[in-house]
């Protein structure tokens, strides 16, 4: 799905469209992306109803005392990588070049890192809400929410000096701010970018790339690239703790049910009992005893 996504990205943003003559040219690369940002965030969903599917077996084995709940975050983050990396490493393989980023091959790789960070990010964001939510439908419609707050306050949806002051606290809680500029810083301070002037509104001559980041609403120190990665790392720590936090103090939501075998519930309708009313094993056990009580007084007082 990834690839295929790619692909429909790379002909949108087709690298023969995309010039570095102006601010509009510059807008048409911040789409591009935000697009990037976008869809490898929430390429990180499968992880919601996979980490809710094996929610009950988890907490069986916590309540028996199996093992700790960071036993169960561990391989989940672990295994993650891997496919994370092969993901990250196929979209930007596929898109970077063709939508016509940045041509130095460090700043392909610094993309690359990014790309991966947010991947992980995402990961342990939708792990985090599984975890809180702990049923698919609160997770559907809370967790909806926090995706609503991280969009609207990243940066993008509404910049920030139009964000309001009490709300400016959401902004910088945001992991999408530091991926947002993370990749932008990496992208406007290529050459191509600083090396053309335009004309700022006091008729001032500025740089391309300087100009686009202002325009954008964009952090315009070089060192924004390592403050979004280290972020990003960030968040990444801290959802995958909130997780093991959640499975360590939050109970499955719902009552428990009983469950019984196919052998209890026929020897209970061998008994004369409807399968409805037997819960457990005792269930069964004092049903049993309490029938073969009967019978013996009943054949008693036969023989009597």
């Amino acid at each position: 799905k990834l690839i295929i996504v790619a692909l429909i990205a790379s002909t949108v943003f087709l690298r023969t469209q995309m010039h570095t003559r102006n601010l509009d040219d510059g807008f048409v690369y911040v789409g591009a992306l935000l697009f990037t940002l976008i869809v490898n965030m929430f390429n990180g969903f499968a992880e919601l109803p996979l980490t809710i599917t094996r929610l009950p077996v988890f907490f069986k084995h916590r309540d028996l005392l199996f093992y700790p709940a960071w036993i169960f975050t561990l391989p989940n983050v672990v295994l993650r990588i891997p496919f994370s990396i092969i993901e990250s490493i196929v979209w930007v393989v596929v898109t970077y070049y063709t939508m016509g980023f940045a041509p130095e091959a460090d700043r392909f790789f610094k993309q690359l890192l990014l790309v991966f960070l947010i991947q992980q990010m995402a990961g342990g964001l939708f792990r985090a809400i599984a975890g809180l939510c702990r049923s698919m439908i609160i997770a559907q419609t809370g967790g909806a929410l926090f995706l609503l707050i991280f969009f609207v306050l990243g940066g993008f949806l509404l910049p920030k000096d139009f964000i309001p002051k009490w709300w400016i606290w959401g902004y910088w809680i945001s992991p999408l701010v530091y991926g947002y500029n993370a990749l932008a810083v990496n992208e406007f301070y290529s050459p191509r970018w600083m090396d053309k002037f335009v004309m700022d509104k006091n008729g001032v001559p500025k740089r391309l790339g300087m100009a686009m980041l202002e325009g954008a609403n964009i952090f315009t120190d070089k060192n924004w690239f390592w403050i979004g990665a280290a972020g990003l790392l960030g968040f990444t720590i801290f959802f995958n703790v909130l997780f093991t936090l959640c499975l360590t103090y939050l109970n499955p939501l719902g009552k428990p049910q009983a469950v019984i075998s196919e052998e209890t519930a026929k020897e209970a309708e061998d008994n004369g009992l409807p399968r409805e009313t037997v819960s457990n094993g005792s269930t069964r056990r004092n049903g049993s005893t309490r029938r073969n009580g009967s019978m013996k007084s009943k054949d008693g007082s036969n023989n009597s």
